[in-house]
């Protein structure tokens, strides 16, 4: 196994495990768990095979993250543990 493969595969982990992390702060309901889901697809993205979902990844984590104001949930929250996390480099 390469060390590229490697190192995607820890950001992958890493990913999922933030991912998890986050969904915990979004209600418990039907709605707070499909924005939790959109959130948690976005953090994947920033791992993705391909620059464009990288690029629409940060450009939404990095934006205004209507969806988790709505349910409460602090967007500079999220980035912080993204940056945390190291998903951006």
């Amino acid at each position: 196994m390469s060390s590229m493969t490697k190192s995607n595969n820890t950001k992958a982990r890493l990913a999922y495990q933030l991912g998890k992390k986050i969904s915990y702060q979004f209600p418990d309901s039907p709605e707070g768990r499909l924005w939790a889901a959109v959130v948690r697809q976005a953090i994947q993205d920033l791992c993705g095979r391909t620059n464009i979902a990288r690029n629409h990844a940060v450009r939404y984590l990095f934006g205004r993250v209507i969806v988790a104001e709505m349910c409460g949930v602090d967007p500079d929250w999220i980035r912080s543990q993204v940056k945390k996390a190291g998903l951006l480099g």
